[in-house]
């Protein structure tokens, strides 16, 4: 298992990943494609803003995924804190 750090604005491409796996996995989200994420850090995904998120997402999950980055960034929960479990093998 991993900590992933609250702020999204510093997260590796590696931690967007591992947040996409764990908010599929825990909101069973369907149809997200992981490869539309490679590549991305969080700085980068909120500097691209929330429209390109939805352009990366499925309808409806886009906008969760969005207003879940928004509560992370703006810190309203600063204890809030979620494990990732890494895939076997690695």
């Amino acid at each position: 298992m991993m900590m992933l750090r609250v702020d999204p604005s510093r997260w590796s491409c590696h931690h967007v990943q591992l947040w996409l796996q764990w908010a599929v996995q825990n909101f069973s989200f369907d149809g997200v494609d992981m490869s539309k994420f490679d590549g991305c850090s969080g700085a980068e995904l909120l500097e691209q803003g929330r429209d390109a998120l939805l352009q990366r997402a499925p309808l409806y999950v886009g906008d969760i995924l969005w207003e879940h980055l928004d509560i992370l960034q703006k810190g309203t929960s600063a204890t809030f804190r979620y494990l990732v479990t890494r895939p076997e093998g690695h």
